[in-house]
This record gives structure tokens, C-alpha cells and sequence, in this order.
């Protein structure tokens, strides 16, 4: 009852973001905002911002607001571990306009609502992905190709990702300022170090030793311009061990 109680008092000002960290929170006051059950019409189609971390909300209940909403603007599912790609990818085909999306500890999302997100929400500025161990570079080249204005991406603990996706994130999202990378392994400082100075990065082959650095381009001059046309400064979070 509290949890439906909540939802109707700040659905008044197009939010529901008082729900984190319910943990005796259900699907079922989405379907009845959703006008999926009872006699009343849906009551989130100005919905602008959810926020339903740490709760046990299932695919149920979110493909419930993906039948009646298109105006998300920011979008916080940490820690629900019953989502699956299913009703994200649903509700993010429908949401073209969302600027933030969280989805740490999520832990079935895979590559496919990544690659869902850089197909359909070409305007995202912030993407935590942080200990979704199932995503890989896959999902993250598609966010370096076509998200150019995202300025914050936490993709800590990807164990499955290696450095290529820093290629695309150089050469495409001129605007990042904030990566956090820590707990990746394969991450190494040539790679940190292509994506602080907005340079493209080139993978050293097999037969080359880890620690090289990448291959100068064929001119210093257009290098040095090219670094100065990206007024991008990227502070990176990472760890040696």
C-alpha cells in the first residue's frame, strides 16, 4: 500500500524517484498506473524521471510503463537484478529522449540492450554500466559510434571487455569527461592514455610487446591538432590491481 501510495503523490510533478531501496516494493502499482489494471486511464505518460534502484521490480512491471511512456528523461534501475534485456530494450526503443541511464549490478543485461541504448538514444550524456559482467566490447563499440555526446560512461568490473572499445570512444565522443574503468584488466596505460589525449588507439598485435606505444600518425603536426581539437578533458577512475 505504501508503494502505491508514493507513486501517486509524485507522479504530480512527472517523477517517481521515491522508491529507491524499496525492497518490499512490487510490479503491481506499475500496471495500474499503466491503466493495465483497474478502470483508470494510465497515469505515466508525462513521466520524465524514474528512479527504481534496489528494488525487486521485474520485467513485468517495467514493460508496464513502456506501454504508456515516451518522455523518460532519466532512468535509474541499480541493483534491480530481476531485469532482463526484455523489457529494457522495450522501454528504451520508446524513450529516444533519455540523457541518463544507471543500470549498475544489473547482472542480466548483456550486450543487447547496450547496443539497444547507441541504436536509439543518440542524446545520452551519462551511462553507468558498472558490474554488468555480461557486457562486452560489442556493446560498447556501438556506444562509442554513434552516442557522440556522452560525457559520462562507469563501466568498472566489465571483465569481458578489452581496449578496442577505447577507439571509438576517442574518435567519437569528443565531449567525455568522466570514464571510470576500474577492475578491468585488460585496460593498460597505452589505452588510458590514447583516450586522455583524444588520440585514435591503435591495439599492439600479438607479436608486439603489451607495452609499446601506439604508432605515431604521419605527421606530428596532425597529431598535435588533432589532440588540441578535442577540448574534451577526461578524468578517469581506474585501479592497478
Amino acid at each position: 500500500m505504501l508503494s502505491t501510495i508514493t507513486l501517486t503523490l509524485t507522479l504530480t510533478h512527472n517523477i517517481i524517484h521515491m522508491l529507491d531501496h524499496c525492497i518490499l516494493f512490487e510490479s503491481e502499482p506499475l500496471l495500474w498506473l499503466a491503466g493495465l489494471m483497474g478502470f483508470q486511464g494510465p497515469k505515466l505518460s508525462q513521466l520524465t524521471v524514474l528512479d527504481l534502484s534496489s528494488t525487486p521490480v521485474d520485467d513485468k512491471g517495467l514493460t508496464a510503463v513502456s506501454t504508456c511512456n515516451r518522455k523518460l528523461k532519466y532512468l535509474n534501475l541499480n541493483d534491480c537484478d530481476r531485469l532482463t534485456d526484455s523489457s529494457l530494450t522495450k522501454l528504451i526503443k520508446i524513450n529516444k529522449n533519455l540523457l541518463l541511464i544507471s543500470l549498475r549490478n544489473v547482472h542480466l543485461v548483456t550486450d543487447k540492450t547496450v547496443c539497444c541504448i547507441a541504436n536509439n538514444c543518440s542524446e545520452i550524456r551519462s551511462l553507468n554500466l558498472s558490474q554488468c559482467h555480461q557486457v562486452g566490447n560489442k556493446g560498447l563499440l556501438a556506444i562509442g559510434n554513434k552516442c557522440s555526446k556522452l560525457q559520462a560512461l562507469n563501466i568498472s568490473g566489465l571483465n569481458k571487455l578489452d581496449e578496442s572499445p577505447l577507439c571509438s570512444l576517442t574518435n567519437t565522443c569528443l565531449g567525455l569527461q568522466m570514464v571510470n574503468v576500474t577492475g578491468i584488466s585488460a585496460i593498460t596505460v597505452n589505452g588510458l592514455n590514447a583516450l586522455i589525449e583524444g588520440k585514435p588507439y591503435y591495439a599492439p598485435s600479438s607479436s608486439s610487446s603489451s607495452s609499446s606505444p601506439p604508432p605515431p600518425s604521419s605527421s606530428s603536426s596532425s597529431s598535435s591538432s588533432s589532440s588540441s581539437s578535442s577540448s574534451s578533458f577526461v578524468y578517469i577512475l581506474c585501479s592497478l590491481w
